[in-house]
């Protein structure tokens, strides 16, 4: 027969807010864009809002496809799906995000502007974000660094993106907190908070 001794009792404490953000968090006209890479970090921050027990209404994933519905090198193939699954079982809105071409594109890119941005809400045809006219060349693969002038496929691929996107879509602003997480090994509070 085997059985395994409990090492520990587990805590059974609520989850708490820093105060700084709570007034904010707790307010009815707040939108929490979460952006949901489908990671554990987005998953846990999901489970984390809403023990929390902020409404599902107030709630708005948003994915990033880095790779811009192309060939796929950053984006493994089976995650918006997953996104899909995950925002139908929690009955919340999602939103995907691109620019034409995707990363790949931008690493080749020569003698020509940005790449248009896209983003759709379920079920809704692509929006269209045109980006400035330009002339410049990157013909290079993203460094490893924490100057996002260096290691511009945060900046050009994601940040801008979802910039871009926010822009649009809350053109008179309003409260919106963006919450997300990434690999900087910074991470406060249960990820970084913007507010808008």
């Amino acid at each position: 027969m085997n059985y395994q001794l409990p090492l520990f009792e587990p805590e059974e404490a609520p989850p708490t807010v820093p105060e700084a953000v709570a007034e904010l968090l707790y307010d009815e006209a707040t939108e929490i864009l979460v952006a949901f890479s489908g990671g554990k970090d987005s998953v846990a921050m999901v489970l984390y809002l809403l023990d929390l027990g902020i409404p599902k209404e107030r709630i708005i994933l948003h994915h990033h496809e880095v790779d811009g519905r192309g060939e796929h090198l950053f984006d493994w193939p089976c995650t918006p799906s997953y996104c899909k699954a995950f925002a139908a079982a929690f009955e919340l809105p999602l939103v995907f995000s691109w620019r034409e071409g995707g990363i790949l594109r931008e690493m080749y890119r020569t003698n020509e502007g940005l790449q248009d941005v896209r983003y759709e809400q379920q079920d809704v045809s692509a929006v269209v974000l045109a980006s400035r006219p330009g002339s410049s060349t990157r013909r290079k693969f993203p460094a490893v660094a924490a100057d996002l002038r260096t290691r511009w496929c945060s900046s050009v691929a994601k940040i801008d993106v979802l910039s871009r996107v926010i822009a649009h879509s809350y053109p008179e602003g309003g409260q919106l907190i963006i919450l997300y997480r990434g690999a900087s090994g910074r991470k406060p509070w249960p990820g970084n908070l913007q507010s808008l």
